[in-house]
């Protein structure tokens, strides 16, 4: 065979090639991390602008690539979509959507509300044609994107520790680009970010390290606990709350009664913790958390909740929850109800349980579901804290919307 046509069979192999590839993946999360919290947002507009760009542009492109390469291998199916997803996705996404549809018509700045509902609508497309019903091997593919996001989360930590180390403590090089803050932030802007991707990460490593038979991986072990350094360096507690939780839940798959004897005695001790630092906050909790007991999420609550009964029933519109009285909610619960009214909320939360109750008819085995389930279960828990991450092409709205995709797919054979 001549090496033209070697060079032929190639293209044609990728333009048939459902599944994404390694560089298309890494592509898609390193441009989605960059424009998660951008700290170049303020101190270059420029370059935030020219990210969101490049990242919007790849996102259409590769997942456009996966459609288009259905239809070659004539594997799109319109029937097919709407089996696979019409009781797990279409339902609540459709309302959803409808909800924030409206909430920007009724809100104030209704133009900025309908363009960041379309960024949602990209996500949920695009990570539906990666993770979904097109792939014939969606286990493959959701262990390649799990694998894939641990490892880039870790070089994104690697990065950002001596930068980090440098802002605190060195000659701050980067400091015209870069805000530093007394916790891990790295990169971004905030060190809550670093905390709930990286506490994402370390499931995702944890959940490859641990194998049937108890077997372990030593390579993903050493990789989770990198990981898990990174989110106790940003004492984000939130984080390290979620990330307790569900790594219990991961290793309750696989050691059932020690895991659920280690995760009930975790939540009792979390559980007292938060009530001797609510209680004791002047003589215990003042030493170790200066900043407030619960960092005036109290405050902010109060806050969020005047604007939830300013906002019903229709809500405010995508990117309004961080107006007066609260200014952040930190509550995602809070932020979905102000920012979609009641039928977004409905609709989230029929997008959070559908796929659970139908799990047993899901395309992925009983393993990997009980994964799925126990990373966004960390996230809502993390989330219950910090909201702002659940919407956009960014992090970890993007991973999450990939994995929630494949577990909500069914299986039409049953």
């Amino acid at each position: 065979m001549t090496e033209k046509m070697i060079n032929q069979v190639e293209k044609r192999t990728y333009l048939h090639r459902v599944q994404p590839t390694t560089f298309e993946l890494i592509l898609l999360l390193t441009l989605t991390i960059l424009l998660t919290d951008s700290p170049f947002e303020e101190s270059a507009p420029d370059v935030a602008n020219l990210i969101a760009i490049f990242a919007y542009s790849a996102t259409l492109l590769v997942s456009g690539r996966v459609f288009l390469a259905s239809v070659l291998t004539k594997q799109f199916s319109l029937q097919t979509f709407w089996q696979s997803y019409k009781y797990t996705l279409f339902a609540p996404t459709g309302i959803y959507l409808l909800g924030h549809i409206i909430a920007s018509l009724h809100g104030p700045n209704t133009l900025q509300s309908l363009w960041q509902t379309s960024h949602d609508v990209i996500v949920f497309g695009s990570t539906i044609l990666l993770f979904g019903w097109l792939q014939a091997d969606i286990e493959k593919v959701l262990r390649h994107w799990l694998a894939i996001y641990a490892q880039v989360i870790a070089v994104v930590l690697a990065t950002s520790i001596p930068i980090w180390l440098d802002g605190r403590f060195g000659q701050q090089l980067l400091s015209p680009y870069l805000e530093y803050h007394a916790y891990l932030n790295g990169i971004f802007g905030w060190p809550t970010t670093m905390a709930v991707l990286t506490m994402i990460g370390a499931l995702c490593a944890f959940s490859l390290a641990l194998r049937p038979n108890r077997k372990i991986n030593i390579r993903w072990m050493f990789l989770t606990l990198f990981l898990c350094i990174g989110v106790i360096l940003t004492l984000s507690r939130a984080a390290i709350l979620a990330l307790g939780i569900g790594g219990l839940l991961i290793f309750r798959k696989h050691y059932p009664r020690l895991g659920r004897n280690l995760l009930g005695l975790f939540i009792i001790g979390g559980i007292t913790f938060a009530i001797l630092n609510v209680f004791f906050y002047d003589t215990i909790g003042e030493q170790l958390f200066p900043r407030g007991g619960v960092s005036q999420r109290d405050v902010l609550w109060a806050g969020g909740l005047q604007n939830v009964i300013g906002s019903l029933p229709w809500g405010y519109g995508p990117g309004q929850a961080f107006g007066a009285p609260s200014k952040g909610t930190h509550q995602i619960l809070l932020e979905i109800v102000i920012e979609g009214g009641l039928l977004g909320f409905l609709g989230a939360l029929g997008w959070w349980i559908l796929p659970i109750l139908h799990r047993h008819s899901s395309r992925i085995n009983n393993e990997l579901t009980y994964v799925v389930i126990s990373i966004m279960t960390a996230t809502l828990v993390h989330l219950m804290f910090h909201g702002g991450f659940f919407n956009g092409l960014r992090m970890p709205f993007f991973f999450l919307a990939g994995i929630w995709g494949a577990l909500a797919t069914q299986d039409l054979s049953t």
